[in-house]
């Protein structure tokens, strides 16, 4: 084997391995967020647990979507899975384009998506469970979503140029 084949070989491990944990990363978040559902579900008291003046746990059935905002049940379902089969397409694009972070990012969105979605079928809504200061309940798929979506939008203000000039090189 030439010396540019074994080259290409461990490029290609290497990129393999960040598709294996990227998805390894968001099965196991998967879990953990069904996981701490279901204890809020079945072994939280219905008076919450709380640690601090401004942190508990505080078990909640939201049959709105987020900020507990109401709106038709068909709508969050069908509105869900367009969006979810959405960002699967541009996860699978950001993976060929060797944007494995942002790819992460994506595939963190739908995880969250598609957990509340579970518990959408479920239980008729969303379980949620965090409860900080006057905040609203939320659980640990909200956190994946709404985590993603500003990590993705820095991201993308560092790589956007401004006035001709690229950031990523300044």
């Amino acid at each position: 084997m030439h010396g540019l084949q074994k080259k290409n070989i461990i490029i290609m491990q290497k990129e393999k391995f960040k598709i294996f944990i990227t998805y390894f990363s968001c099965l196991a978040l998967f879990i953990i967020d069904r996981i701490t559902k279901y204890i809020s579900l079945n072994e939280l008291s219905k008076k919450g647990v709380y640690f601090f003046n401004f942190f508990g746990l505080e078990h909640q059935i939201n049959s709105g979507i987020a900020f507990s905002i109401k709106i038709p049940y068909f709508m969050i379902l069908s509105t869900t899975l367009i969006i979810i089969f959405f960002l699967i397409y541009i996860a699978i694009k950001k993976i060929q384009q060797k944007e494995y972070i942002k790819s992460f990012l994506f595939s963190l969105i739908i995880i969250g998506a598609m957990s509340n979605l579970i518990d959408r079928l479920l239980y008729g809504g969303v379980i949620d469970f965090i409860k900080i200061w006057n905040f609203p309940v939320f659980n640990l798929a909200d956190a994946y979503i709404t985590i993603s979506i500003i990590i993705y939008i820095l991201l993308e203000i560092k790589s956007a140029p401004i006035n001709g000039t690229d950031l990523k090189t300044s």
